[in-house]
C-alpha cells in the first residue's frame, strides 16, 4: 500500500492574549491507503489542530502554519490555492466533527444538505442522479431514505452523527477524518458508530484518521496508533502487534466498558467523602470477558486493570465472593481508602489531579503514604500527568 497522507515537520502557532503558542511543533505522521490510524493524546496535544490543518481550516486570524509539509497523494496541500482546496474539502478529504449539530443547518432537511454537497462537487449529475445518490448514502449509514425529508431536530444524537457521516461520504472521499465522532453519544450508540466506520473502511477501502481519547475504540477499530503530546508524536505502534506482544507473554486481554461520569473528575471538597456526589455511570461486561476473568482467578492468575475506568467497571460487576457477572447497568461506585477490592489485583494508571476521586482510588489500593511518595518523585522527575502521560503500576500485596 502506498502513502495517501504524509505530514513532515509541521509547525503551527496560535496567537493568544498570552502570546504565541506552538500547537504543533515538528509533527510528522504517515497514513497509508486503506489504513485506519488512531491519533490519541490528552486535551491540548494538537489532535484537532492536526485535522484542521490538513483541510486548511485553521482560524484565519489566530492560526498560522510556520513550516512543514502536508502531502496528500503526493501533492503538498500547503502550496495549492484556495480554489483547488475547495475541490479537496468534502470531495477527496472529508471530516466528521465531534458535535454533529455544528455541521447541520437546522432550517434545511438532511436530504437537501447532503444534496448540496453532491451538487457542489458533482455538477454534472442530474437531479434524479443526485436524489438516487442521497438515497444510496443514507441507506449505507443505516438511515431509511424516506427520512431525507426530515430536519436535524427530528433525529436522535446517534442518527444525527450518521447523517454527518453520510454527508462526509457522499462524494466518496479517499480520506475520512473523524474527530472524536462518538464523544457526545451514549455507549450503545458509540459502538454503532464505530462499527459503521469499520464497515465503511472495509467496503469502500478509504483511509481513516480517527481522533479520540478512547484507547478501547482504537484497539477495536484502528490498524495503527500514534500518541501525541505537546504537538508532537511521542509514541507509535501497530495495534495488532501491540496486543500480540502482550498475548505472547501469556497475558490474556478482556475488554470492558464504562461510560465515565462527571463526578469521577470533580475534586472532592467535602470533609466526609461519603457525601461526595458520584454521577451514575453506565457499565457493560460481556460473557466472554467475565468468563475469562473468572477462569483466570480460579487458576491462580491475577487481574491487572489498565486504567481506573476498567478497575471501577470490574469492581461494579463483581460480587462479594470475587466473581464477575456478565451484564450491564448503572453504577455510582466510589473507591476510597478502606475499600476492599473484590476482583482487582494490580493497576496500571497515570498520575491524577490532586483532590480527585481517582487519587483516592489509587490510595485505597497502595496506601496514602506510598502514593504521596510516588507523586513526590513524579513532580521531582517532571513526569507527565493526566491521560496519556507517564504511568505507574500498583501491585496489591
Amino acid at each position: 500500500m502506498s502513502d495517501i497522507l504524509k505530514i513532515e515537520d509541521l509547525v503551527i502557532q496560535y496567537d493568544t492574549d498570552s502570546g504565541c503558542v506552538h500547537a504543533l511543533n515538528g509533527l510528522s505522521l504517515t497514513l497509508r491507503e486503506g489504513e485506519t490510524l488512531g491519533l490519541v493524546g490528552e486535551t491540548g496535544a494538537g489532535k484537532t489542530t492536526t485535522a484542521l490543518s490538513i483541510l486548511r481550516l485553521l482560524p484565519e486570524t489566530t492560526g498560522r502554519i510556520k513550516g512543514g509539509e502536508i502531502c496528500f497523494e503526493g501533492e503538498d496541500l500547503l502550496h495549492v490555492d484556495e480554489e483547488q482546496m475547495r475541490g479537496v474539502r468534502g470531495n477527496r478529504i472529508s471530516m466528521v466533527f465531534q458535535d454533529p449539530m455544528s455541521s447541520l443547518n437546522p432550517v434545511y432537511t438532511v436530504g437537501d444538505q447532503i444534496g448540496e454537497a453532491i451538487r457542489l462537487h458533482r455538477p454534472e449529475l442530474s437531479n434524479d442522479a443526485v436524489e438516487q445518490r442521497i438515497d444510496e448514502i443514507l441507506q449505507l449509514v443505516g438511515i431509511m431514505p424516506s427520512r431525507k425529508h426530515e430536519y436535524p431536530h427530528q433525529f436522535s444524537g446517534g442518527m444525527k452523527q450518521r447523517v454527518v457521516i453520510a454527508m462526509a461520504l457522499c462524494c466518496e472521499p479517499e480520506l475520512l477524518i473523524a474527530d472524536e465522532p462518538t464523544t457526545a453519544l451514549d455507549v450503545t450508540i458509540q459502538e454503532q458508530i464505530l462499527q459503521l466506520i469499520r464497515e465503511l473502511n472495509e467496503k469502500l477501502g478509504m483511509s481513516v484518521l480517527f481522533i479520540t481519547h478512547d484507547m478501547g475504540a482504537v484497539a477495536n477499530l484502528c490498524h495503527n496508533v500514534k500518541v501525541m503530546y505537546l504537538g508532537q508524536v511521542v509514541e507509535e505502534a501497530s495495534t495488532e502487534e501491540l496486543f500480540q506482544k502482550i498475548e505472547k507473554k501469556g497475558v490474556k486481554v478482556a475488554n470492558v466498558t464504562l461510560h465515565v461520569g462527571l463526578g469521577t473528575f470533580r475534586p472532592v471538597k467535602v470533609d466526609d467523602v461519603t457525601k461526595h456526589h458520584m454521577h451514575t455511570e453506565f457499565y457493560r461486561v460481556d460473557k466472554e470477558a467475565a468468563d475469562l476473568m473468572n477462569e483466570t482467578k480460579k487458576n491462580g492468575g491475577r487481574i491487572i486493570c489498565v486504567g481506573t475506568t476498567s478497575c471501577r467497571t470490574i469492581e461494579s460487576a463483581a460480587d462479594e465472593q470475587g466473581v464477575i457477572h456478565p451484564g450491564q447497568g448503572d453504577t455510582s461506585i466510589f473507591i476510597y481508602p478502606g475499600y476492599k477490592f473484590k476482583m482487582l489485583d494490580a493497576l496500571i494508571t497515570n498520575f491524577h489531579l490532586p483532590e480527585s476521586t481517582l487519587l483516592m482510588l489509587v490510595s485505597a489500593l497502595a496506601g496514602k503514604d506510598q502514593i504521596m511518595n510516588a507523586y513526590e518523585t513524579a513532580v521531582k522527575e517532571k513526569y507527565r500527568f493526566f491521560s496519556f502521560g507517564d504511568a505507574m503500576i500498583i501491585l496489591d500485596d
